[in-house]
């Protein structure tokens, strides 16, 4: 069995706490995390910038699914990837 890379760890640790984080809500009886996003999304003014980020998360991890030359308009603003060109070793 191939061993898994940090990024998929990175993914089940994500998850574990999502995961982990919205029971510990519901036990409290608080809002969990897909109730507070669907609240944001419905306000007229923090809808904006919620779906904005969305957008930028959603076209970063399917970047992937993009034709190239559609990729490489969008690269400049990746804000993830750029964050990575950041603080990659030179």
């Amino acid at each position: 069995m191939p061993r898994m890379r940090a990024g998929a760890w990175g993914w089940v640790g994500l998850w574990g706490y999502i995961v982990t984080y919205d029971a510990w809500l519901i036990r409290r009886r608080k809002a969990t995390l897909s109730e507070v996003f669907g609240e944001a999304v419905r306000h007229p003014v923090k809808r904006w910038p919620v779906m904005v980020a969305w957008v930028a998360v959603t076209l970063h991890l399917f970047s992937e699914l993009i034709p190239e030359p559609m990729k490489r308009r969008l690269a400049p603003i990746d804000p993830i990837a750029a964050m990575g060109r950041l603080i990659e070793p030179q």
